[in-house]
């Protein structure tokens, strides 16, 4: 479970537009692993109607996340095409991942967009940290950590929180190795100047879907 230590954006994409002449996608912002077939979930446009018809080349980063179509014509005098995309499962304990999709084509700039893949399987998180801490401890280098109840089938993002950041800061995110089970952190431990006593932070590791530590 959480562990504690005491102290005394209508969507057209993600930011994919890189130029006025780039083709753009709209996809999914977010799907699970073993969600298939989305069939003409994805779409991509460009600014104009063409008078011909344009093959427009489409690219996954990881292929065994995300799967697309290697190209989809645009019809002449349209200015959208949809395609299908698939998701796969690969049965690892990879948390969730990002994967790029790319659009090209001849006399157009590159289009981004990115899906973001929550795992199916579940892994069990837990946070350690120092059991008491002095305000104005200042950074305490690698004194927390967070462990996974199965090694990491690919490098997994881990977000972190603390529900008193006046006391104790910890960053938003760590990333725990593909093939280990733990990552450590850095904590800081602030001085308020208040005079509040022993106070206690909650601090919070979560990935969607798994059990949060």
């Amino acid at each position: 479970g959480s562990n504690v230590v005491a102290v005394g954006e209508s969507r057209f994409g993600s930011g994919m537009i890189l130029s006025y002449s780039a083709p753009y996608l709209i996809l999914p912002e977010i799907v699970t692993e073993g969600d298939g077939v989305l069939t003409l979930r994805g779409e991509v446009r460009v600014k104009e109607a063409l008078e011909k018809e344009l093959s427009i080349n489409l690219l996954s980063d990881d292929m065994s996340e995300v799967a697309v179509p290697p190209a989809v014509t645009l019809p002449a005098g349209h200015i959208s095409a949809f395609f299908d995309i698939t998701i796969s499962d690969d049965s690892l304990t990879d948390g969730s991942q990002k994967v790029v999709i790319t659009a090209s084509a001849p006399g157009y700039n590159t289009g981004r967009d990115v899906i973001r893949v929550d795992d199916d399987e579940t892994a069990m998180l837990t946070v350690s940290l120092p059991p008491n801490a002095t305000e104005g401890d200042g950074e305490l280098w690698g004194q927390g950590s967070v462990t996974m109840s199965a090694p990491a089938g690919k490098d997994v993002i881990i977000s972190l929180d603390s529900d008193d950041t006046g006391e104790v800061r910890v960053p938003k995110q760590v990333i725990i190795p593909e093939g280990e089970t733990g990552a450590a952190f850095d904590i800081v431990i602030a001085d308020d100047t208040e005079k509040d006593d022993t106070q206690t932070a909650t601090v919070t590791a979560s990935v969607p879907g798994w059990v949060s530590g």
